[in-house]
C-alpha cells in the first residue's frame, strides 16, 4: 500500500498460515503475528527489525471458542492478567456467525477538567473547552476528593452557556450506567430562570455528533426537524415533565441523559454556577 506500508503473508507447505507482518511505514513500526497450532502470538518491533520484539500470547482455541489471555485495568487503579472465555456460534455450513464472550468491562469517564487531564478528556468529551474556567476565580470551594489539585471547573448560565462537557457512548442490552455530578452554586447575581428549550439541547447533541463524523453523515438540520426527527418530541414532553421539580430560590440545573434517540447521549446541563 503506497506511502502506507506493507502486509506480508507466509505459509507452509499444506497452505496453513503462519506469520502475518504488518509494516507500518508512517509509525516505522512491525506488528507480527505467529500462528502456532490453535495458539495465537504477537509481537511489536520496529519495521527496520520485524524479527525483534517478545512475542506476547493472545489467545488460545478450544473447541467451543478460543481463552484470551487479556489484560485487566481497575478501578482502584489495580491491573493484572486474566483469561477470558469467547464462544463461537456456527451456522449449518460451520461458518462463524456470532461471537459470544462472559468478558464484563467496566469503564470509567471523568470530567474533571482539571489542566492534567485536558487533553484526554478532550478526546472523550465535547464542549469541555467552551465552559472551562479557573476553580479560584469563580470561588468554587478547594475540593480534592475527586482529583487532586482542583483547578479547574464547568460554569454554565441560563443566559450564557448553558451545556457542560457531553460525552456519547454506544451501550448493549444488559449494560448498567451510572451517572453522578458535583455541582455549586452562589446567591448572587439573578435566580431568574431561562426557559428550557430542546433546541438547546439539539444543537449540542447535533453539534458533537456531526463534529466527531466530520460532517459527513447528516446535518444539523436531522436532529432538529421536527417532522422527521424522533427526538424533537422526546425533549419536548421531557421539558414540560411536570416531574421536574422547580425550586424558585435555586439554579434549575440538571445532570442529563438520553436513551430515547438512536444513541445514549450523557450530558451536564445547567443554568448559574
Amino acid at each position: 500500500m503506497t506511502g502506507k506500508g506493507t502486509i506480508r503473508y507466509t505459509y507452509d507447505a499444506s497452505g496453513s498460515k503462519m506469520t502475518k507482518v504488518t509494516t507500518d511505514d508512517v509509525s516505522g513500526k512491525a506488528t507480527t503475528t505467529l500462528y502456532l497450532g490453535g495458539f495465537q502470538y504477537q509481537r511489536q518491533s520496529d519495521a527496520a527489525n520485524p524479527d525483534g520484539g517478545v512475542d506476547t500470547l493472545q489467545f488460545a482455541g478450544h473447541e467451543e471458542g478460543r481463552a484470551r489471555w487479556a489484560f485487566h485495568k481497575y478501578l482502584n487503579g489495580q491491573s493484572s492478567y486474566g483469561w477470558e472465555y469467547d464462544f463461537y456460534e456456527k451456522d449449518h455450513l460451520g461458518n462463524t456467525r456470532v461471537l459470544l464472550t462472559q468478558q464484563k468491562d467496566t469503564a470509567h469517564y471523568l470530567a474533571t477538567m482539571e489542566a492534567a487531564y485536558r487533553n484526554t478528556e478532550k478526546a472523550l468529551f465535547f464542549g469541555l473547552d467552551t465552559s472551562v474556567r479557573s476553580r479560584v476565580a469563580v470561588g468554587y470551594p478547594d475540593d480534592e476528593s475527586i482529583t487532586s489539585p482542583n483547578d479547574s471547573v464547568t460554569v454554565l448560565n441560563g443566559s450564557g452557556i448553558k451545556q457542560g462537557p457531553a460525552i456519547i457512548q454506544k451501550v448493549m442490552s444488559g449494560d448498567t450506567v451510572d451517572l453522578s455530578v458535583r455541582y455549586f452554586y452562589t446567591n448572587a447575581g439573578s435566580m431568574e430562570q431561562a426557559p428550557l428549550s430542546p433546541d438547546d439541547l439539539l444543537g449540542g447533541l447535533a453539534g458533537g455528533l456531526f463534529g466527531i463524523t466530520g460532517g459527513t453523515h447528516g446535518a444539523i438540520s436531522d436532529l432538529t426537524n421536527g417532522v422527521t426527527s424522533p427526538l424533537v418530541g422526546a425533549l419536548n414532553s421531557w421539558v414540560n415533565d411536570p416531574h421536574i421539580p422547580a425550586a424558585q430560590d435555586k439554579p434549575k440545573a440538571y445532570l442529563n441523559w438520553n436513551p430515547a434517540g438512536p444513541v445514549p447521549v450523557c450530558r451536564r446541563h445547567g443554568r448559574n454556577p
